[in-house]
């Protein structure tokens, strides 16, 4: 029975079989590739005249100096994406140390929107993902960790801990 086995896996292995299944599988990966693969530009508005398009680079720069426009914000990059039709945009910022992330989120979304609108007259805006990737400047709090440096205190300022001692 177990030389039967063997003899039909031989067969298969040295036939032709193992090239048809090899083309099938990257024929398959490159249709996957190429159905995830996103456009260069994106349809802002359809006119009279035909389509207006916005490259994907343009959309890019005027979501990261729009950000960079926020005192709040030191540093943003963006990924813009396609789905179903609508523009998907994740911002990566980094947040000025003491912000309040809810606040700066929502300004951020809405001065994101209205600036799309206006400026590029894109209405299918999915959504706009904001991810705080790090934290730049000093903190300005009361609330300081046990073990922060004295740099992190303003000027004058004395270290609580030092005045118990």
């Amino acid at each position: 029975m177990l030389e039967r086995i063997q003899e039909s896996l031989d067969y298969l292995v040295s036939g032709p079989y193992p090239w048809f299944a090899a083309a099938i599988v990257l024929f398959l990966f490159i249709l996957w590739i190429a159905a995830r693969r996103q456009p260069a530009s994106i349809i802002a508005f359809d006119s009279p005249n035909g389509e207006v398009r916005v490259a994907r680079t343009a959309i890019n720069e005027l979501v990261q100096r729009t950000g960079n426009t926020m005192s709040t914000v030191g540093k943003c990059s963006t990924l813009v994406r396609t789905r179903g039709g609508s523009l998907h945009i994740e911002v990566r910022i980094k947040l000025l140390a003491g912000s309040k992330l809810s606040e700066v989120s929502s300004e951020l979304h809405g001065r994101l929107s209205n600036t799309l609108r206006e400026n590029l007259a894109i209405d299918k805006l999915a959504g706009i993902d904001v991810v705080v990737v790090g934290f730049t400047g000093k903190i300005e709090s009361d609330y300081l960790p046990v073990s922060a440096p004295s740099s992190y205190l303003d000027d004058g300022a004395s270290d609580p801990l030092e005045e118990e001692k």
